[in-house]
């Protein structure tokens, strides 16, 4: 009981988070809109990010609860549940964090730098042109995922119960011999998201609710917030 209360007063603190993204970007929940201005979309995602995160700990916690029927434990015969489901909008909440690239790949540079030979290469004087903090910036992905964090946030035991799903089709696959690539949904370490300086109200209910998820099953290499 005491969890469920802990769950159901951080969800209503992240309804309240979700509310002021839909306020900053000037929409309803249901709606969308194609662009924004840089600077409004770089405050939407700073607060969209973590309440994400927060929600993904908050359906783990709620997921212990659940108990699968018979029909459902058959899980290899069910559908791939890691990119969560999509309503007529197209909109789905995804149900585990994404995963650190420690590969070489992620180390090396997105681009080599161009290197300009004065008269013999084409070039124009001037300064590149720069995005200004009001430059458009394409918004639809960042709808769909506010939105989706909306609907699932509105029904946490739904998210749990396909969370469960998630974890016995993993499950499953391994008891079959199948390689699969995790078999939790949160990532060990900080929680996506966070922030250790200039923290936001939203950062500190993303550490209450990751100390909520993991208060009963710890994951290896956890780092425990003081």
């Amino acid at each position: 009981m005491e969890r469920r209360a802990g769950i159901e007063m951080k969800r209503g603190a992240l309804e309240r988070v979700v509310l002021t993204i839909f306020s900053i970007i000037g929409i309803l929940p249901g709606g969308s809109v194609a662009a924004l201005a840089r600077s409004v979309y770089l405050a939407a995602l700073r607060l969209l990010r973590p309440a994400e995160s927060a929600l993904r700990r908050l359906i783990v916690a709620a997921a212990r609860d659940v108990v699968l029927p018979s029909s459902e434990k058959k899980a290899v015969a069910l559908p791939d549940f890691d990119r969560g489901t999509r309503d007529e909008r197209g909109a789905r909440f995804t149900l585990f964090d994404a995963r650190k690239d420690f590969s070489d790949r992620a180390a090396r540079p997105a681009s080599m730098p161009q290197i300009t030979v004065i008269g013999v290469d084409d070039w124009q004087s001037g300064a590149q042109a720069v995005d200004t903090p009001d430059a458009p910036v394409q918004a639809k992905a960042l709808s769909r995922r506010i939105q989706a964090l909306h609907l699932a946030l509105s029904d946490v035991p739904k998210q749990a119960r396909r969370l469960a799903r998630w974890r016995a089709r993993r499950a499953a696959l391994r008891a079959a011999g199948k390689t699969v690539k995790f078999v939790e949904p949160l990532r060990p370490g900080w929680p996506p998201g966070h922030r250790h300086q200039g923290a936001l109200a939203v950062h500190e209910l993303l550490l209450d609710c990751d100390r909520l998820a993991r208060a009963e099953d710890e994951m290896p290499g956890m780092i425990r917030a003081p």
